[in-house]
């Protein structure tokens, strides 16, 4: 689910062989651990310094890669992966390994909102509602479309941050510690919108399918701004100021 994949080195190779890169040596230096009776020889000493061209914007940039010598069980993983396009296995099941890994790879954590984004772009919509949202399910966690493309990335909101993080434990990365600088938030006000928890989760669900705030208050009869709060305590929703429409 993270920065790792799946490839032949050449197309005469019969098997597969495992690959992870990053531009953090010690972050490619931790996976190896996992890894390090199958590495290949040229990872003896954990990853490996190389330089890559940039496609986007042309500039050469250092990154660190770790690969595993080929074995038949990699290519047994790379046809559940990787048939007609990127999938999520059926049988895939997460664990708190599973899940710091993609986090420390391809999840971040919004200073503003204080919510977790979970990069999926890759992946099929159906399949991470059918496998990955399920088995996240304590966490609340929402499919979010990106403007303009069919792909969608996973968010898990603020109020649910602590327990993924606790799930997950601690940063295993000094360089990546700052995923984990979550501040818990205490919304001024609340008292006044606690008989309107029970319907949060709608509250947002329906946001998050195209309804105004306005729109959702009227559909159950609550005042408006009601809604506005707890699509802002989430991260979901936040006001225009006059200074910013100068």
């Amino acid at each position: 689910m993270g920065d790792g994949h799946l490839t032949k080195i050449t197309k005469k190779c019969k098997n597969s062989s495992f690959a992870y890169g990053n531009k953090i040596k010690e972050h490619c230096d931790y996976i190896a651990e996992f890894l390090k009776n199958i590495l290949s020889k040229a990872n003896e000493e954990k990853s490996s310094k190389i330089n890559r061209i940039d496609k986007r914007t042309g500039k050469e940039y250092i990154m660190y890669l770790i690969r595993t010598i080929l074995n038949k069980s990699f290519t047994e993983l790379r046809e559940k992966w990787y048939s007609d396009k990127k999938h999520t296995p059926y049988d895939l099941i997460l664990t708190p390994l599973i899940c710091l890994i993609w986090y420390i790879g391809d999840g971040s954590l919004n200073k503003d909102g204080q919510n977790i984004k979970l990069s999926t772009h890759c992946f099929d919509k159906i399949e991470l509602e059918k496998i990955i949202l399920p088995q996240l399910s304590k966490f609340n966690p929402h499919l979010i479309k990106i403007k303009n493309k069919e792909q969608y990335y996973i968010y898990i909101p603020r109020l649910n941050v602590k327990d993924f993080l606790n799930y997950i434990g601690e940063c295993p990365i000094e360089q990546l510690q700052y995923k984990w600088d979550f501040k818990e938030y205490i919304y001024k006000g609340f008292e006044n919108y606690k008989n309107h928890t029970s319907l949060e989760n709608e509250f947002i669900n329906l946001f998050q399918q195209g309804l105004t705030y306005y729109a959702i208050g009227k559909k159950f009869n609550v005042f408006p701004n009601a809604v506005r709060y707890y699509l802002e305590k989430q991260g979901l929703y936040k006001r225009k100021r006059k200074n910013d429409e100068k």
